[in-house]
């Protein structure tokens, strides 16, 4: 069976295509195209279509092969992306609260989930960092079991991929409550700044947790039981 998390490998530009349709590719990647459309409320044929004019063009080279390499792609591209992102989105959030907070009450309920998005990715980030990704690298260069973190290293990964799910929930929510990311029309610059700036961070959030869910934590898996 091949998966929308299967088809993004495949071809990362499916992504885009994805996104559009509001198809979750991430965190629920593993499913099938028709049951992921018909869940979003999309036509099949029309996503198919727009997929297969895409150019084949795969995540190819270490960063797809190696567990290092991966990891060092994430940590470098994804982890200082959202290091600097989420500091400057809340302090957009801030301003257009101070000039349009009373007009429009709703962006109170967007500033909460916001910042509980940072409150939740950030310390993720160090989890992943400080936990995960050293076991990862321990595995490479271990010649039989290890017994690591409790016995197997699907613990962390367990934790990750919870964490990963409610990180989804959130930016659902997010985007409802912006209605896509449409700034109203009385929107200053800043406002309008903040919007694109949160679909961006949205967009990367999926090729992130795509990438961690589907290529690099069976790989690290692998390894594991590939010891014994």
């Amino acid at each position: 069976m091949t998966t929308v998390a299967d088809i993004v490998l495949a071809k990362p530009a499916a992504a885009r295509v994805f996104e559009r349709h509001e198809i979750d590719y991430c965190c629920h990647g593993q499913r099938p195209l028709e049951q992921a459309c018909s869940e979003a409320g999309v036509d099949l044929d029309a996503v198919q279509a727009e997929l297969d004019a895409l150019a084949v063009a795969p995540l190819t080279g270490p960063v797809a092969d190696e567990v290092g390499a991966l990891i060092g792609h994430i940590v470098s591209v994804h982890h200082t992306y959202l290091r600097r992102e989420l500091p400057r989105l809340g302090e957009l959030m801030v301003k257009v609260i101070a000039a349009h907070g009373t007009a429009h009450p709703e962006v109170h309920d967007m500033a909460a989930t916001l910042e509980e998005l940072s409150a939740d990715l950030l310390p993720h980030l160090l989890k992943e960092e400080r936990v995960l990704f050293p076991l990862a690298i321990e595995l490479l260069g271990a010649v039989e079991p290890t017994g690591l973190h409790g016995g197997s290293v699907t613990n962390p990964i367990r934790v990750m991929n919870s964490e990963h799910d409610r990180v989804g929930e959130l930016l659902v929510t997010l985007r409802r409550q912006t209605g896509g990311y449409e700034p109203p029309e009385d929107a200053c610059p800043t406002w309008r700044a903040l919007y694109a700036g949160c679909a961006e961070m949205e967009a990367d959030v999926h090729q992130h947790v795509h990438l961690e869910n589907n290529l690099l934590f069976p790989k690290i898996i692998g390894l594991e039981m590939s010891l014994g």
